[in-house]
C-alpha cells in the first residue's frame, strides 16, 4: 500500500507548488493531490503542508485544502490538534474552513469531530456557526442521537452568547433522536429556551420544539402558546408553525 517512486515524486513536486505565489497554481495542486495521493502510511509532513492551506488568503485555495484533506488517514491526533489550534486562533475565514473540515479528518461520533463542531457553534462569527450548524444537519458531526454529541449541545443551549445559544438549537434536532415520547434531557432546555431574553432565541426554540416536542408535554405546550403573544412578529409566527406541527 506504499507509494511506487513516480507517486512520490509527483507528490513532492506538487507539494512544492502548494507555496507558490500564484493562487491558481497553488488551488491546482491540492486538487491533482487529491486524485495523485492514496495515503496509506501517515505522512505528517503532507499533512502540515495541507493543512497550512485552509489559511489561505484565496477562497478556492482553502477549498481545495478541505478537499485534499481526504487524502490523509481519518482520527489522526496531530490533524485533530492541529484544527482546534486554528479554530481557536486562525482567522474567521480560516475558522469557518477548519469547521468544513470535520467530514475529511474525523469520523462522525468521535470525540474530535463533536469538539471541531461545538467549538464553532460557539464561534463569534455568524459564518462559522453556520458552517458548523450545517455540518451537524449533514450528519458528519454525529448520528442522530448520539449521546456525547446531544448533552454538548444542550451544554450550549445555556451559553451565555444569545447567538451560540441561537445555533445551538438549530443543531440540535440534527443531533436528537426523532419521533419519540417526549425527550427527558431536550424539553427541560427547551422550555427555558422558549422564554429566552433573545427574540431570535426564542424564535429557534419554537421552530426547535416543532420538530422536537411532543403534544402530550403540557409545559412545551404552555411555553409555545405563550409566544403567540410575543412582541416580536417572527417569534409568533414560529410558535404558530410548531403549534400546528405538534397538534
Amino acid at each position: 500500500g506504499s507509494w511506487g517512486q513516480g507517486d512520490k515524486v509527483a507528490v513532492k513536486a506538487l507539494v512544492e507548488s502548494l507555496g507558490d505565489a500564484d493562487a491558481g497554481v497553488r488551488e491546482a495542486a491540492l486538487l491533482a493531490l487529491k486524485s495523485v495521493a492514496v495515503v496509506v502510511d501517515r505522512d505528517l509532513k503532507l499533512a502540515n503542508r495541507i493543512l497550512l492551506r485552509l489559511e489561505d488568503s484565496d477562497a478556492n485555495v482553502r477549498r481545495a485544502a478541505v478537499a485534499a484533506l481526504s487524502v490523509l488517514p481519518k482520527d489522526d491526533a496531530d490533524v485533530a490538534y492541529s484544527l482546534f489550534h486554528k479554530i481557536e486562533y486562525g482567522s474567521s475565514e480560516t475558522r469557518r474552513t477548519a469547521v468544513q473540515a470535520i467530514a475529511h479528518i474525523a469520523s462522525p461520533g468521535s470525540e474530535n469531530a463533536i469538539k471541531v463542531a461545538m467549538l464553532g457553534l460557539s464561534d463569534s462569527d455568524a459564518s462559522v456557526r453556520e458552517a458548523s450548524i450545517a455540518a451537524c444537519k449533514a450528519g458528519v458531526v454525529a448520528p442522530k442521537g448520539h449521546p456525547r454529541a446531544l448533552s454538548a449541545a444542550l451544554q450550549l443551549v445555556q451559553h451565555a452568547l444569545p447567538a451560540t445559544r441561537q445555533a445551538a438549537l438549530a443543531a440540535l434536532p440534527s443531533v436528537c433522536p426523532l419521533q419519540q415520547a417526549p425527550h427527558t434531557s431536550v424539553v427541560p432546555a427547551l422550555v427555558v429556551s422558549l422564554a429566552d431574553t433573545d427574540w431570535a432565541v426564542r424564535r429557534e426554540a419554537a421552530l426547535c420544539a416543532g420538530r422536537l416536542g411532543h403534544r402530550l408535554d403540557e409545559r412545551m405546550m404552555q411555553g409555545l402558546n405563550a409566544l403567540l403573544e410575543d412582541e416580536e412578529a417572527h417569534v409568533v409566527e414560529a410558535a404558530k408553525k410548531a403549534l400546528e406541527q405538534l397538534l
